[in-house]
């Protein structure tokens, strides 16, 4: 909410107008993202627990590759 750049609803409602779509990159690159919201939100607490250290905050947990990313994106 609030991302007036339109760097990533430009994909879904790309997606959807349907024919080709040219992407950035290779169809096996690995993707991360995060919601900014959830970073915040787990950073409070963990300045609230006084924790230290280095964190990995981007998902998903699996590995995801680029050609994954785009098609979850695609209307049913």
């Amino acid at each position: 909410p609030g991302d007036t750049s339109d760097r990533f609803t430009y994909w879904p409602v790309r997606l959807a107008r349907g024919g080709e779509v040219l992407v950035p990159g290779r169809r096996a690159d690995r993707v991360q993202y995060i919601d900014v919201r959830d970073l915040c939100e787990w950073m409070i607490r963990l300045i609230g627990a006084g924790a230290a250290g280095t964190f990995n905050v981007v998902g998903p947990a699996a590995p995801q590759t680029l050609a994954e990313f785009i098609d979850g994106l695609r209307p049913l």
